[in-house]
């Protein structure tokens, strides 16, 4: 009896103490980030949630790339400033897109040449390129002024006017998983083998799926066609898409691409962007000029999830120094000493 009354009496004093649960941060208006430094000779000290400054984060693409950002802007100091890290050369739930020193993305033009091959013959003569300005012309490369993966158009002169477009990559290579692979023909037989067999393999002609073994034998028609083959290795996928060509049901070309400057940087992934409007004007980190002494570091980096358990955004210490243009590039504004608490968004 004396230990039901005594268990009663515990009941009533745990019940009488109960916690004050703890507040919540208001998204986007989170004190908890803050920007400190030079922006253009102006001292700025910026805290969210303070004189109207707030903060978003989201996704966006950029030339076919993912990029995460997180914005903050300070109405009172006519600032935007504004972060985006180029996706990882692949990304899943698991991966860490920050690493403690980011590199700064620097786009440079450039160019990748078309190549048919030994077989090809005097194909380059009846090759049709689409420029950046979107027309035909002949030429026998596909020229770029940004790093992006774009999609294409070819077209062959002495095939008629149809126009045939293949995704292209220029400065985002996924190497660390190879769907290259070679053509060969015999009579009416397309032969399609891997450049390694690395991985699960599904081959696409012309859109339909064809195969998925490491290599595909099969009949194929005369004319160009469109080539895919796809690679998963461990849940990293990749696909390589070219275009091919039988004559006279025998095997012709292949067509592939090189890059002209094989200095050219073919790894951007995981880079930084950064965007700052100052009174009105617009200014980028991303042009093709760069300062020696530029740098982005990162520290105490924390990633938030989900009630799915999915990453939604990262947190982190950043510290930098950066020259920024506008697009036309006559006008710059130097970040120096800049440092804070910054988020992007990760869905």
């Amino acid at each position: 009896m004396r230990k039901i009354i005594y268990l009663f009496i515990l009941g009533l004093v745990i019940a009488s103490c109960t916690k004050e649960p703890l507040p919540e941060l208001p998204e986007g208006n989170d004190p908890f980030y803050t920007l400190r430094g030079n922006v253009g000779g102006d001292e700025i000290d910026l805290a969210v949630g303070e004189n109207n400054v707030t903060i978003s984060q989201g996704q966006e693409i950029m030339n076919g790339i993912e990029t995460f950002y997180g914005e903050l802007r300070a109405p009172s100091s006519n600032l935007v400033f504004r972060v985006e890290i180029i996706e990882p050369e692949f990304y899943t739930d698991n991966t860490e897109i920050l690493s403690e020193n980011v590199e700064f993305l620097h786009h440079e033009e450039g160019c990748l040449s078309v190549d048919f091959g030994s077989t090809g013959g005097s194909q380059m003569n009846f090759l049709l390129v689409e420029n950046e300005e979107g027309v035909l012309v002949p030429a026998s490369f596909v020229p770029f002024s940004e790093f992006g993966t774009y999609d294409i158009n070819f077209q062959f002169a002495d095939f008629g006017v149809k126009t045939f477009s293949i995704p292209v990559s220029y400065g985002f290579d996924r190497s660390s998983v190879d769907a290259e692979f070679s053509t060969a023909g015999v009579s009416d037989s397309i032969i399609l083998a891997p450049s390694s067999i690395e991985g699960t393999h599904k081959w696409y002609i012309n859109d339909v799926l064809v195969s998925e073994n490491s290599s595909y034998i099969g009949t194929i028609n005369n004319g160009i066609h469109k080539v895919k083959h796809e690679v998963d290795v461990d849940g990293k996928v990749k696909s390589y898409t070219t275009l091919v060509r039988f004559r006279a049901s025998e095997f012709y070309w292949q067509m592939n691409l090189n890059y002209c400057d094989d200095s050219t940087p073919k790894q951007n992934f995981g880079k930084v962007k950064l965007s700052v409007e100052k009174d009105g004007v617009w200014y980028y980190s991303d042009s093709e000029y760069a300062l020696s002494d530029e740098y982005f570091s990162v520290s105490n980096i924390e990633y938030n999830i989900d009630e799915d358990f999915k990453p939604e955004r990262a947190i982190f210490n950043i510290a930098l120094k950066s020259k920024l243009y506008t697009e036309d590039l006559q006008s710059e504004l130097d970040l120096t000493d800049l440092s804070g608490r910054f988020k992007i968004g990760l869905k």
